[in-house]
């Protein structure tokens, strides 16, 4: 059984402006899950990265109105990565 609520964590690093650490919830809703679905049938990705990719999509549209700045994916997974950055993810050098 999947938890009602999972945690995202962000940090916002902005110029001449203090780094802001975050931890958003975000709700396990049916349509983060069908995203990860659509998302494991289209790129080459394990159920539990397409759920992580869906869950950085929500959370990215969370901060929208909140934050101008631009929202990155961090991962060590190379091939989450380039799912990430197939769906409009920058990925920090």
């Amino acid at each position: 059984m999947l938890p009602r609520f999972l945690q995202v964590s962000a940090k916002v690093v902005a110029p001449g402006f203090d780094t802001i650490q975050s931890i958003q919830e975000v709700v396990v809703s049916k349509e983060v899950l069908e995203d990860a679905r659509q998302l494991a049938q289209r790129l080459p990705l394990r159920t539990s990265d397409a759920i992580h990719v869906a869950f950085a999509r929500a959370a990215r549209r969370m901060l929208r109105g909140l934050f101008d700045g631009e929202v990155k994916f961090l991962a060590f997974a190379t091939a989450l990565l380039k799912a990430a950055q197939a769906v409009g993810f920058t990925i920090p050098d």
